[in-house]
């Protein structure tokens, strides 16, 4: 009885160890691969490259882009320097046979931001274009201002690094209507009178401006939440009134036709809820991609609230984080 026993045991292990031989005598299978059919990086990051291989046995691992032979190890990590699409094979074999996948990486542009970082300001200070420069320049956008001298006055852009959204009025017109910018520069925009205000790029070339980043200016948000000697309280004494404030970003191309434009709502009352009205007090991305390549960026406004003379909000915005594609060569 005794033998028999052990008999059966020894034939379960020698059943289990030639079942498990047989089931790794079989050529690699890739089960899963990383890459989707909507793979999408950009130029200077990295995709780490790998995949779920059925069999343990696999002694050669083949990472081919566009049909060249990049690296022979189970994880090939992909850093591409330009863009287009790049077809991505692999194939794993060991002496039992082979399998291999294909698939595309899209790549685009390296992404750049123009954040007004390059620009100097003193604590709590700002840049009206009072020494007569005319414009000011960071990254490669250029921003037009006009400053007139005899009335201390200015339009197009000038930029701040003022976070007051307590002061009503147009001495506060410095300000970000957001207490948490803690000194971060950024532009603001003032539509002039006369002559053109653009953000336009560097030696005549078009890029494409995936977004930038808008948020109110503390005058006219402080105006329509009170309203002032000249404009509205927005929703009205009942607060149902349909009020907005919205921004028009346009596109120009090298030959000044537009392309597309973006709207984009600093204040919102038209909910049938009144719980859902709004004025925008956070730097909010916008997505522009929609406007294509452009050589410039142009601002305009609307209003619920206008008069006589237009529109009685006053119309300002602040502009930060102009993200856009690098131009490739």
């Amino acid at each position: 009885m005794k033998k028999l026993i052990k008999f059966s045991v020894v034939f379960f292990l020698a059943a289990g160890i030639f079942s498990s031989c047989n089931k790794d005598h079989v050529a690699p299978e890739i089960s899963t691969f990383v890459i989707n059919s909507d793979t999408t990086i950009r130029v200077g990051s990295s995709l780490s490259l790998e995949a779920n291989i059925t069999s343990e046995l696999v002694y050669h691992y083949n990472w081919y882009i566009n049909n060249e032979l990049k690296s022979n190890e189970p994880v090939y990590v992909f850093t591409p320097e330009k863009t287009g699409e790049y077809a991505v094979k692999l194939l794993v074999k060991n002496k039992y046979g082979s399998d291999s996948i294909d698939a595309v990486v899209t790549v685009k542009p390296r992404l750049i931001t123009i954040d007004f970082g390059d620009l100097s300001l003193g604590s709590n200070s700002f840049w009206n274009g009072s020494n007569g420069a005319g414009s000011f320049t960071s990254g490669i956008a250029n921003f037009r201002n006009y400053y007139y001298s005899d009335y201390s006055y200015w339009e197009g852009f000038s930029y701040s690094n003022r976070n007051d959204a307590v002061t009503s009025g147009y001495a506060n017109q410095y300000s970000v209507f957001n207490k948490e910018n803690n000194g971060n520069t950024f532009a603001l925009f003032y539509p002039p009178y006369a002559g053109v205000a653009s953000v336009s790029f560097s030696n005549g070339q078009s890029v494409v401006v995936e977004s930038i980043k808008v948020c109110n200016d503390s005058y006219p948000a402080l105006s329509m939440t009170n309203g002032d000697a000249m404009a509205k309280k927005f929703g009205g004494s009942t607060g149902n009134d349909p009020d907005f404030y919205k921004l028009i970003i346009a596109g120009l191309d090298k030959n000044g036709q537009m392309t597309k434009t973006v709207e984009f709502y600093l204040a919102d009352f038209r909910f049938s809820d009144n719980s859902q009205d709004y004025i925008v007090d956070t730097w909010t991305s916008v997505d522009i991609s929609s406007l294509g390549a452009v050589n410039q960026l142009t601002f305009k406004f609307e209003s619920s609230d206008n008069g006589t003379f237009g529109m009685n909000t006053p119309a300002y915005v602040c502009i930060d984080d102009i993200v856009y594609n690098e131009p490739e060569d």
